[in-house]
């Protein structure tokens, strides 16, 4: 049970008159708690109801996380509680004291956790070297970052390790950065039926080698997107996130109070431990009692 904030997710609750409900081209719609920023909000999808993987929808209408980045909060709530507990990640910001890398510098999970007095941010843009400031954000090459050994107890990754050329040395370098005892959370598509790793691309003297035709994912740095470089497989845990820590894969697929409760579909966070511990006796974030069953509600296209 999450602790109860100085203001109640109550004094946002939304009212409810039918246009409220449909957000134009919606297919469909959940109410439920982000604990993301805290709000009792609508996730509105657009994506087709029969499409099997909805974990980069159902979007907060207040800050717009997406089904992966309230799994990802989840996951840092229940990893890092505070005292009082925290019932969002903009709670959390607001009472941690750990020091932590996120590697995106847009999006939910950053404005959400950007006022952390140890939030740090990078991202990475072509051309330029590690430790390089650009726009107020830094640059870091996750393959050989700047910064010095055991500085983080946090890593964040979100839907990052399929894009860069040296999946493997990136988990070694992450290992190196993080304090003993530190986790690395990461979100990644994988293809689980297949059995092992697929290389769709590499780095040659500086260039690319496409060994499959070229496939990209939306990027807000790049026009044309980010490049896949990797298809990972059922063997990305013990090949590639075991090489930072044991590695423990969570799950949120057909979880009926995950979907109608937080809007989480079709995801999985993976902890990496820079200790070697399991993770079963974590206690989960619960959606706070004070709030009203979320409905579901379909519309058609």
């Amino acid at each position: 049970m999450l602790g109860t904030s100085a203001a109640s997710p109550d004094t946002h609750r939304l009212t409810r008159p039918a246009a409220w409900l449909r957000a134009p081209g919606a297919t469909e719609a959940r109410q439920g708690y982000c604990l993301v920023c805290g709000n009792t909000s609508v996730f509105d999808s657009w994506v087709a109801v029969t499409t099997d993987c909805k974990r980069n929808t159902f979007f907060c209408r207040y800050c717009g996380s997406v089904a992966r980045n309230r799994q990802l909060a989840r996951t840092i709530l229940d990893l890092f509680p505070t005292r009082p507990a925290s019932r969002s990640l903009a709670e959390f910001a607001r009472r941690t004291r750990i020091t932590l890398l996120h590697t995106c510098a847009s999006g939910a999970l950053h404005e959400a956790l950007r006022g952390a007095p140890g939030y740090r941010v990078s991202e990475f843009y072509d051309g330029v070297l590690s430790g390089t400031d650009v726009n107020g954000v830094t640059c870091q090459d996750l393959e050989a970052t700047t910064f010095r050994d055991a500085t983080f107890d946090l890593v964040i990754t979100e839907d990052v390790l399929e894009h860069v050329s040296d999946s493997e040395r990136v988990c070694r370098e992450l290992r190196r950065i993080l304090r003993s005892g530190g986790y690395h959370v990461a979100t990644l598509a994988v293809r689980w039926d297949q059995p092992r790793t697929v290389r769709r691309a590499r780095l040659v003297d500086g260039r690319v080698e496409h060994l499959l035709p070229a496939e990209y994912h939306g990027d807000p740095n790049r026009a044309e997107g980010a490049l896949v470089f990797f298809d990972f497989g059922a063997d990305v845990v013990e090949r590639y996130l075991s090489l930072t820590g044991a590695t423990d894969v969570l799950w949120s697929n057909g979880v009926t109070a995950d979907e109608e409760g937080l809007a989480i579909f079709h995801n999985m966070v993976f902890v990496s431990h820079a200790s070697r511990v399991s993770l079963n006796h974590l206690p989960r974030a619960q959606i706070p009692d004070d709030l009203q069953q979320p409905e579901a509600l379909k519309f058609a296209t």
